[in-house]
């Protein structure tokens, strides 16, 4: 808890030197009497379940950090994630592989770049590239045509 206490004490006592009391024992000292008292708990924010709750959350953390709208940004590259860590189990390895073949497929059907949008598909499964079954460069070398196109996203388990 010190390690999130000291920086917020540390500001509050430069604004209360610099003569910016009013502001020091407004928020920042709710926050720091409320971590003092309470402590401070984070939890995890599911956001890749849906998308527009993201957007939300990710456009109101930028507006109150003052560095924009989230959502005017400009977006010319997308991840997006196929399957999940229990697509086998739910599906079978044979289907759940088939079916993220096709799905990827499918996106780069679409043309990303006609939109201005550089794609990068990656498998959601964690582990290793390959699953722990093919070596590593050939599960790469079986991914359906136009769907790497110079960029990999590889995830591991628990990212």
């Amino acid at each position: 808890m010190l390690q999130i206490l000291e920086p917020l004490e540390l500001c509050y006592w430069s604004l209360v030197e610099t003569g910016d009391k009013r502001i020091a024992d407004g928020s920042l000292l709710d926050f720091v009497q409320q971590v003092s008292c309470f402590g401070l708990s984070l939890v995890k924010l599911a956001i890749w379940q849906e998308s527009d709750r993201h957007a939300d959350v990710i456009d109101a953390i930028t507006t109150h950090l003052g560095i924009g709208s989230y959502c005017d940004w400009s977006e010319d590259q997308h991840r997006v994630m196929i399957g999940y860590s229990d697509s086998r189990k739910d599906a079978g390895r044979l289907s759940a592989a088939w079916y993220m073949f096709k799905a990827q497929e499918d996106l780069v059907e679409v043309n990303p770049k006609q939109y201005g949008v550089k794609l990068t598909v990656f498998r959601g499964h964690g582990g290793t590239v390959g699953g722990g079954r093919v070596p590593t460069h050939l599960a790469i070398l079986s991914q359906p045509p136009h769907t790497i196109n110079g960029s990999l996203w590889v995830t591991i388990r628990g990212e």
